[in-house]
């Protein structure tokens, strides 16, 4: 069984649609993402580049890589 929801279309950018993905965040996404900041990328970068939205890498962000870096992610 996988934990994956298929993809739904959010959004709009240039007139297209966005694909972004509705599942749980993966340890390989959460890497990602954690890499991607501390390297000075911006969350909407991130999104992209992830194929998730902006306030979905933001929220993660605070709620789990922060948390479990502590003052590191400040």
């Amino acid at each position: 069984m996988t934990n994956h929801i298929p993809i739904a279309e959010r959004g709009r950018r240039n007139g297209e649609p966005r694909q972004v993905r509705q599942s749980r965040w993966t340890e390989e996404e959460s890497g990602q993402l954690a890499d991607m900041i501390a390297n000075g990328k911006t969350f909407g970068q991130a999104a992209m580049k992830i194929g998730r939205t902006r306030n979905s890498c933001i929220g993660h962000f605070n709620r789990v890589i922060r948390k479990n870096l502590g003052w590191q992610a400040r």
